[in-house]
């Protein structure tokens, strides 16, 4: 029985064995899309597309960012990700030379949108969420495994501990760093 255990996925049937290491990279990649998302909100991605008329290509987009052309394929990579994640749509155009199609807003990505809409923007909020204050505690989180009573800069490493130590010495810290334009509105 414990030379089973120890076997553990030696005895998972292929299929079995790529789901579970499929499943396993989407949760270890899984903050790449919160910072995709991130990038998207912060350089205003859905205002861009919604002054573009609702549809903005890649080109636009860089166009109305005011990004250098060598931030195009960035831009691209980010784009694509947000679309796999339903942020954004893609339609494929028939006058489109490019190939890549033009991008469309969704419900989702609507939030992200500064402009109209009666003040329905979550882009502040998503700002705040994306920011290093909020990010900071839950990349601490691996410290939970210490021993008991691991001390981190004067506090017992718990999930609460180490949140307190966060916003008390890294929020100053950040702020400090950062300044006014560094926090979201």
């Amino acid at each position: 029985m414990e030379q089973e255990q120890q076997a553990g996925h030696a005895k998972l049937p292929h299929e079995q064995m790529l789901q579970a290491s499929t499943e396993l990279m989407h949760h270890s990649l899984g903050y790449v899309r919160s910072m995709a998302l991130g990038c998207a909100a912060k350089l205003g991605v859905a205002d861009a597309i919604h002054r573009a008329g609702g549809r903005a290509t890649l080109d636009d987009l860089q166009a109305a960012l005011s990004l250098h052309p060598s931030k195009l394929p960035y831009l691209g990579r980010v784009m694509r990700l947000l679309v796999a994640s339903d942020v954004f749509a893609q339609v494929e155009e028939e006058d489109d030379a490019s190939g890549g199609g033009c991008y469309r807003l969704t419900p989702v990505s609507s939030l992200l949108m500064t402009t109209g809409d009666g003040g329905r923007s979550l882009l502040p909020l998503v700002l705040l969420q994306l920011s290093p204050l909020c990010v900071t505690p839950a990349m601490s989180m691996a410290k939970l495994g210490a021993k008991p009573g691991f001390i981190v800069a004067g506090v017992e490493a718990t999930m609460f501990g180490l949140l307190i130590c966060c916003c008390r010495l890294g929020r100053w810290a950040w702020a400090v760093e950062n300044g006014p334009s560094g926090w979201a509105y």
